[in-house]
């Protein structure tokens, strides 16, 4: 197996000594063909419908069982119930947060970073925003995020203030005329230029919030 899903699996069974059966995928980025097409063939996929088509149209044939919602699908495995629901436009196209509402755990996949940023390049602003703020509602205790450390539904809305702080200051070069390399040229946020990922994704995450709202 690739490493990325040795070193999964393994993770998995410091937790646990039961066999890992089934993955809700929470979303896949296109062009992109390793790890999600990696899973070992007897292990079920779970995913929003959206993920799926994405995942077809990628140049690596998925070997495994694939189930795929709309909306929203609920599991029971013993005492715990399981709801996944779809998101719709976020941070991809058919993003999938996963919530255990008896144990109050929330894991909301790349909708939110912790004190991290992480790849926006493939986003949808307005409705991300949204999702964050509907996040930020829910009944959490533990919130276990796509990127850092895990955390509760305050620091959504710490992510939230970053969210809106970005989109807004990409807007004002916009209202200005000014164009996507003069935006990258002038572009500064000093309060977040210090977190992991800031400068790593800046290009990329520029770019897609720029071309985004341009067009709204």
């Amino acid at each position: 197996m690739p490493d990325g899903i040795t070193e999964l699996m393994e993770e998995v069974g410091k937790i646990t000594s039961a066999p890992l059966t089934t993955v809700i995928l929470t979303h896949h980025h296109q062009g992109y063909n390793y790890v999600d097409y990696d899973f070992p063939p007897d292990i079920e996929i779970i995913t929003s419908w959206q993920t799926w088509q994405t995942l077809k149209e990628g140049y690596r044939e998925l070997k495994n069982s694939i189930m795929f919602f709309d909306k929203s699908l609920t599991l029971r495995h013993g005492k715990s119930v399981i709801v996944a629901s779809n998101l719709g436009r976020g941070h991809g196209d058919g993003d999938v947060i996963v919530y255990l509402p008896e144990e109050k755990v929330l894991f909301t996949s790349d909708l939110f970073f912790n004190d991290v940023i992480g790849y926006m390049g493939d986003g949808y602003l307005r409705e991300w925003v949204l999702n964050l703020e509907m996040l930020e509602g829910l009944d959490a205790r533990h919130v276990v995020p796509g990127l850092g450390k895990v955390t509760d539904t305050e620091s959504i809305g710490k992510f939230w203030v970053f969210f809106t702080d970005f989109t807004t200051e990409v807007l004002r070069y916009l209202e200005k005329k000014k164009t996507l390399e003069q935006t990258k040229k002038n572009f500064r946020l000093p309060k977040y230029e210090s977190l992991p990922g800031y400068r790593e994704f800046f290009n990329q995450n520029l770019e897609r919030a720029y071309r985004q709202l341009k067009e709204q």
